[in-house]
């Protein structure tokens, strides 16, 4: 079991049911897995996924690449390719010791100085790869913020994303501004590299999965321009500096291809899969849950199933808009603005949680069911408080027993929550 404190939170059949869908997707997306069945050598030919790339035509590979997993990818890559490695550089969350490749730890949810050297690293290495060298990219969740160069201040980059994030803006437009505010954003990492030959293996936590923003489109071409950055950053009365416009020289991408290896889909799957295991009829709502998490809430609590043994599933990235000083994420709003209408219900949990295992905090998320709302009001507990102060995390550290806990898991492909329904029998965790 992958959610450390299981256990505890295990505390109805309902709630086992869901820490036992939510873990059969952390198990599907562990990046260690999905490498070995993704990536091999047969002789000189190197396979990811569905394609087959000829080493015998390269006199040198690099691997470079940024996001929450990075180093946990670029160690199997190691272990692929082992010697044929001639070095490279991926930032990551966490530190790691690679024999050939670099791994930087950078800092997320905002970039540093760690970042942006880091970036300019790498930037300097595929500069000067040449038409002769493989650059593999590792391209995932959080790599808009690990391989931040910012083209304007660091502190004036920050500010600028931590407002658009504020204002409920979503990840495709937060991304456009990134494209403009960093130097290997929006395509600038494939130009750099141009003419070597870029691969890059890619893990999304993007709604739609379209590469272009994808940990903002490093190797993408980027179909948007400084003033569609400009549209959105007026929409949301924000201000910046510091855009420039990404490469739009079309050759600089045809030695380029990426390759989609792990999405939201294969933890709505995999959900899908055990919860028919264990005797219960799934359905799945939706993949590319959007909007404000608060009504995203209220959706899976309108489509919550009626019948026992049945149980919704979903995944997405939503938003929350900040109006309050308090401290939580998408999937603590998400689950503390369901306990209203959820404790209507009978027999019924509910759960949303990030798959990188960090809920803008040290926590994943949050599991509710029915009978929480009851538990917070006998401890004094405004939930419609803790909503208006956008203060989830506080509430439920002192509700107890409904943070989902995980640690950084080593993936990214965004958020997933369930909905189960009772009354269930013979549940254990496993």
């Amino acid at each position: 079991m992958r959610i450390r404190n299981a256990r505890e939170l295990a505390t109805t059949p309902e709630r086992k049911a869901a820490l036992l869908l939510l873990d059969a997707a952390l198990q599907a997306c562990d990046t260690t897995r999905v490498m070995e069945e993704s990536v091999a050598l047969a002789n000189h030919s190197l396979r990811i996924k569905d394609q087959e790339i000829d080493l015998r035509i390269y006199d040198r590979i690099y691997v470079v690449g940024g996001g929450k997993g990075a180093c946990t990818m670029a160690a199997a890559l190691e272990g692929v390719l082992g010697n044929r490695i001639t070095g490279g550089i991926v930032i990551n969350t966490q530190p790691r010791r690679l024999r050939h490749i670099k791994c930087v730890k950078g800092t997320h949810p905002l970039p540093s100085a760690a970042n942006q050297r880091g970036a300019r690293a790498i930037a300097k290495l595929v500069a000067k790869a040449g038409a002769g060298a493989l650059v593999l990219c590792i391209i995932m969740g959080g790599g808009s913020v690990l391989l931040a160069d910012p083209h304007a201040s660091i502190t004036s980059a920050q500010r600028t994303v931590r407002r658009l994030l504020e204002s409920g803006a979503t990840i495709q437009e937060v991304n456009t501004v990134r494209k403009h505010l960093y130097a290997l954003a929006g395509g600038n990492l494939s130009a750099k590299a141009y003419p070597a030959r870029v691969v890059s293996l890619i893990v999304s936590d993007v709604v739609g999965n379209d590469p272009a923003y994808i940990a903002s489109g490093p190797t993408t071409f980027d179909q948007t321009t400084v003033a569609d950055a400009r549209r959105i950053l007026a929409k949301h009365k924000v201000a910046a500096a510091g855009l420039h416009d990404t490469p739009k020289e079309r050759h600089k991408f045809n030695r380029t291809n990426n390759i989609l290896l792990l999405t939201s889909q294969t933890a709505v799957d995999a959900m899908t899969r055990k919860a028919t295991q264990m005797g219960l009829v799934p359905a799945v709502l939706d993949v590319n849950q959007t909007g404000e998490a608060r009504d995203a809430a209220l959706r899976l609590v309108r489509h919550a199933p009626q019948e026992a043994k049945h149980v919704l599933i979903a995944a997405g990235e939503t938003t929350v808009t900040v109006k309050g000083k308090g401290k939580g994420g998408r999937n603590q709003e998400l689950a503390a603005a369901a306990m209203v209408p959820l404790a209507q219900q009978q027999h019924c949990a509910l759960a949303s949680m990030g798959t990188d295992g960090t809920d803008h905090s040290d926590v994943a998320g949050a599991i509710v069911d029915d009978a929480s709302l009851a538990a917070a009001t006998k401890k004094k507990l405004d939930v419609a408080l803790a909503l208006k102060n956008n203060d989830t995390y506080a509430f439920f550290r002192k509700l107890g027993k409904h943070h989902i806990m995980t640690g950084q898991t080593g993936t990214n492909v965004a958020d997933v929550m369930v909905v189960v329904r009772g009354p269930l029998k013979g549940v254990t965790l496993r």
